[in-house]
């Protein structure tokens, strides 16, 4: 299924489809790329499942008002030190009980938000580009392609198309 959707792309793949990819790429990882290919992420909450260590991550109640600041602001420019404050702590604390917590830094959670409301406004508009990527953020429309190819494997254009395809 994912080999025949590699060969001819003719869809986005589902969140099932990308578990189950991640599922097969776990049984094949070495060791030293488990820290890229967690045991324990949640594909469908970008965060990782199950319980962290206690006292080393971020509070429930800090990690739910980091993402909510976070998602609020996604169209401006959001420093890490703004982050921490609303969580109430210093931005090396708040940066490393981030990872540990998510398994990402704050600065890769928020370019998958921001990708995320990307591929949203691309499959349901026909917004420019440059347009698309001031929305979400992005410093201007090349940073916005190298971000979303980086994360989905094609470029914004490409994407629109895919979904316009299947639309």
């Amino acid at each position: 299924m994912i080999v025949s959707q590699i060969q001819s792309p003719s869809s986005v793949p589902s969140q099932h489809e990308i578990a189950s990819a991640i599922l097969l790429l776990r049984s094949f990882a070495p060791a030293t790329l488990a820290s890229a290919i967690r045991n324990d992420f949640d594909a469908e909450t970008f965060t990782l499942a199950g319980g962290r260590e206690r006292g080393a991550g971020l509070a429930p109640w800090q990690l739910k008002r980091a993402k909510s600041f976070v998602e609020s602001h996604l169209d401006g420019d959001i420093r890490v030190e703004q982050v921490a404050s609303v969580c109430g702590l210093s931005r090396s604390h708040f940066s490393h009980a981030f990872r540990t917590s998510t398994g990402f830094s704050p600065h890769s959670w928020l370019i998958h938000k921001r990708v995320e409301k990307a591929r949203k406004l691309l499959s349901v508009r026909a917004t420019p580009l440059a347009e698309v990527a001031l929305v979400c953020g992005f410093s201007d429309q090349s940073h916005f392609t190298r971000q979303f190819r980086r994360a989905t494997g094609v470029t914004p254009r490409s994407w629109r198309g895919l979904c316009l395809v299947e639309g």
